[in-house]
């Protein structure tokens, strides 16, 4: 069993080694070399964890962009009310910076998860579909915490749906100028 975990370990380690060199770098300027200067691993040991470079890749942006600390992540919405969702979502914005600058990389949240999209469909075709459902998750994250905020009835669900498009925008907004932003959460005139 020991063996077991000390396997998955090492193999996080290196996923967690390898990214920053992925969410900087294009995918085909990244050799073996590299790879094994920035996981402080060998060839052998990578190749024993990760079939080759591109299934290392799948692997470590996979791990980054299903997680809060891509800030395109849909945070799951529970029973919040907006105030509250508004204050987790900045909580993550947060700790992707804090996370993202723990690896010296200065680039904007967004343009950087964008960046993860671009290189992942170009090399996993099936990742656009992730990349939709995450999209179609944060609306629908967003849509549910405004009808625990505001009394809706189902004759406004067009604009509800409209809302959460705007507070999901005004929030990715937040994440391209973070720092320099002001995080407190607008207030948008909405009638019920």
């Amino acid at each position: 069993m020991n063996r077991i975990i000390k396997t998955e370990k090492l193999k996080e380690q290196i996923l967690k080694n390898v990214l920053p060199l992925f969410l900087t770098k294009s995918y085909e300027s990244i050799s073996i070399p590299t790879i094994e200067d920035a996981t402080h691993t060998t060839r052998g040991t990578l190749y024993k964890y990760f079939k080759n470079k591109e299934n290392l890749f799948q692997q470590a942006i996979t791990l980054f962009y299903n997680s809060p600390l891509n800030v395109l992540y849909a945070v799951p919405s529970s029973n919040y009310k907006l105030e509250d969702y508004w204050k987790i979502k900045i909580q993550q914005l947060q700790e992707a910076h804090k996370y993202i600058r723990s690896f010296g990389i200065f680039l904007d949240l967004v343009s950087l998860s964008h960046y993860i999209e671009i290189q992942g469909i170009s090399l996993i075709p099936s990742f656009k579909e992730v990349i939709i459902s995450n999209n179609q998750k944060n609306l629908k994250f967003w849509e549910t915490v405004l009808i625990n905020t505001f009394d809706y009835n189902i004759e406004t669900g067009s604009s509800l749906q409209e809302i959460a498009v705007i507070y999901n925008a005004i929030f990715l907004q937040k994440c391209s100028t973070f720092p320099n932003c002001e995080l407190s959460l607008p207030k948008l005139k909405i009638k019920t």
